[in-house]
């Protein structure tokens, strides 16, 4: 025994047993004992037990174990606080006691739950983004971003706990003449869009991503794609990956390869989302990708489901947001789409050919040093922040929407459209797929048979030029009419 246990000579409990006592110990007691029959009686007390792992920041938060100290909390099992409390045990250097605790611990911590129950409740939440505040957690304390500012509020100084695994393993330095020096990153971004108000929705979309407030008036996926928008070539190296990269090194991002990832087909594909994935990125989806099978997934909670586990649901709320990176247009441009989709565009400066590291002659984020990261962290915050000053940026460019509505349609219908049709009257569909078919050849017979996408054509076309469109049914087919808007 220690020399600070000490056995009392008077009965205990009206017995001839003796209680020990330990004197002059600064450790918590998480047993009791007594002499009876000349043998230590050793008991591992639930109050005890609940008492010394409350005080050691143990608690429940939605029937997970989690230990919070010092304002971070991280995920615990039943496993660990076993292992936590023989730790504890073990510091008193008595092998009866360890042998007790192996003997006892097992039914109280492992297979009862009973003791892991009473475990308290946390008395805070978790610290989360709101609509007009995002949190960014470093090493050295919690980045506060708003509309104004961007500071630095340390752990202890919080009202809320942060997830140990939402901290970022770098320091935070705020930089006062950061467009003195900008970081590299900025500096690409820079390259790859055409003006201000271009750079200016790049950047929006980026503090999108990393804003964890979820508002269901703003349930738009983010969409990553090249100025040279092509139905043919697969456009490449733009930096769109590096987009998503920047959003992963702030914000935990799971990437899913496109090829795989189809709502419609495959239920499993979101099963490496956990309740910490902030972001995820579809990582070029085919070019035939149906956009609509997203939707609930984008304003809807998520069910994720995991083989030979249950599923996990997570609340919208809490739920990731997503971006996708394509070489194709994605198509959709219906009321439901746009009010799902913000499409940002990469200009052709950087290609194969030409790459960011080619620019810059080092790989972004391997070869950066700590001058290099302090720079992308505070250029990041500047993102987030105008994002909260002025939400997303739409970039209007003529050129890219024309590009664009070709894509979603075709080059020949546009220039047969405004050759031919350019009068405000009622024209005949089967006349004009008739005319697509004989003047640009058979490649448009598939039109015979999907009836539907000429009109749908017409009208995305109609919508381009700000006319009013009709359509109606005629002996001879369907038939379609422009006129122009009235001024008010």
């Amino acid at each position: 025994m220690q020399d600070n246990k000490k056995i009392a000579t008077t009965g205990f409990n009206n017995s001839s047993d003796t209680r020990v006592v330990y004197l002059d110990s600064d450790k918590d007691l998480i047993h009791s004992e007594i002499i009876k029959s000349g043998s230590r009686v050793i008991t591992f007390e639930h109050t005890l037990i609940l008492s010394f792992l409350h005080e050691n920041g143990f608690r429940n938060y939605r029937e997970q174990l989690i230990r919070v100290i010092d304002n971070v909390g991280s995920e615990v099992t039943k496993e660990s606080i076993f292992k936590f409390l023989l730790s504890h045990v073990e510091s008193f250097d008595d092998n009866q006691l360890i042998n007790a605790y192996y003997k006892q611990g097992e039914s109280l911590i492992l297979k009862n739950n009973g003791l892991i129950h009473g475990i308290k409740d946390v008395e805070f939440e978790p610290l989360k983004d709101v609509v007009d505040i995002g949190y960014i957690a470093y090493l050295n304390g919690v980045v506060k971003v708003t509309k104004k500012d961007v500071i630095i509020i340390p752990y202890v100084d919080l009202k809320n706990f942060v997830w140990q695994n939402h901290i970022i393993n770098r320091c935070f330095s705020l930089i006062e003449c950061y467009e003195d020096s900008p970081n590299v990153y900025n500096k690409c971004l820079r390259n790859s869009t055409n003006n201000e108000e271009h750079y200016k929705s790049i950047i929006s979309a980026i503090g999108n991503l990393i804003h964890k407030y979820k508002d269901q008036r703003l349930t738009k996926a983010i969409i990553i794609n090249d100025e040279n928008l092509s139905e043919k070539d697969e456009q490449g190296g733009s930096g769109k990956g590096l987009i998503v990269k920047s959003v992963s090194k702030i914000r935990p991002t799971l990437i899913i390869n496109g090829k795989n990832a189809d709502p419609s087909r495959n239920r499993f594909f979101l099963q490496g989302v956990t309740s910490t994935t902030c972001v995820i990125s579809i990582d070029d989806p085919p070019r035939n990708v149906i956009f609509d099978d997203y939707f609930s997934l984008l304003t809807d909670e998520m069910t994720v489901e995991k083989k030979h586990k249950g599923a996990l649901i997570i609340p919208y709320k809490e739920s990731p947001k997503f971006a996708f990176t394509t070489n194709y247009t994605i198509k959709g441009s219906s009321s439901s789409h746009k009010r799902r989709r913000f499409d940002i565009f990469l200009n052709s400066f950087y290609n194969s050919d030409h790459t960011p590291s080619n620019d810059f002659h080092h790989e972004f984020f391997y070869d950066w040093d700590d001058n290099e990261w302090s720079k992308f962290d505070f250029f990041m915050s500047l993102c987030l922040q105008t994002f909260l000053k002025e939400g997303l940026i739409v970039y209007n460019n003529e050129e890219l929407i024309l590009k664009k509505l070709k894509n979603e349609t075709s080059a020949d219908f546009f220039e047969l459209m405004e050759v031919d049709y350019t009068s405000m009257t009622k024209y005949s569909l089967p006349d004009m797929r008739s005319k697509l078919i004989n003047i640009y050849g058979d490649k448009y017979l598939f039109l015979n048979k999907e009836t539907s996408r000429l009109m749908e054509w017409v009208e995305k076309y109609s919508a381009y030029k700000g006319y009013v469109f009709s359509k109606g049914r005629a002996s001879y087919g369907m038939w379609f009419s422009f006129s122009l808007k009235e001024k008010v």
